[in-house]
């Protein structure tokens, strides 16, 4: 009877060293830390809700929040260039001027789940996209040379 529960001491401690658990990491959209004399509220956008506390005054939605803040960004590979896209956010049209002519340059819209929805050879220098048909969002428009990015600008789409 010992050895039997010995095994299933042993198997059930083994079980728990493979169980998984919740590790307090986000992969945000976005987010900010705000401060006065006696206050401070750090937030990020596009975390899950984790639990939601409310009294008459106040609410307050929790999730994970990370003190350690790491930003990602875009690389400008051609810092002499010059482009210009506007208005951001834009609504029905989007424009890019540049204040040099690319040879064999394009433009390539994509979405925020990374699809591509708009790929277009750039000619002089300047460029409109009709923006009418595309939904409120994110969108990265990526400028590049050949088979070499130049720029990438973050546009928002408005109603």
């Amino acid at each position: 009877m010992k050895p039997i529960l010995l095994c299933c001491t042993i198997f059930c401690l083994g079980l728990n060293s493979l169980s998984q658990s919740a590790s307090p990491e986000v992969i945000a959209t976005s987010g900010s830390h705000m401060e006065n004399g006696s206050m401070q509220m750090s937030f990020t956008i596009g975390e899950p809700i984790t639990q939601t506390e409310s009294n008459a005054n106040t609410i307050a939605t929790q999730g994970f929040h990370q003190t350690k803040l790491s930003a990602v960004g875009f690389e400008d590979l051609e810092p002499d260039l010059l482009i210009e896209v506007f208005p951001n956010p834009a609504q029905d049209h989007l424009m890019l001027t540049s204040d040099q002519l690319l040879n064999d340059a394009n433009i390539q819209l994509y979405d925020a789940k990374g699809s591509l929805v708009y790929d277009h050879a750039l000619e002089g220098t300047e460029h409109t996209i009709d923006f009418n048909s595309y939904q409120t969002g994110t969108y990265y428009l990526k400028v590049s040379n050949g088979n070499r990015p130049i720029k990438t600008f973050t546009i928002q789409k408005i109603q």
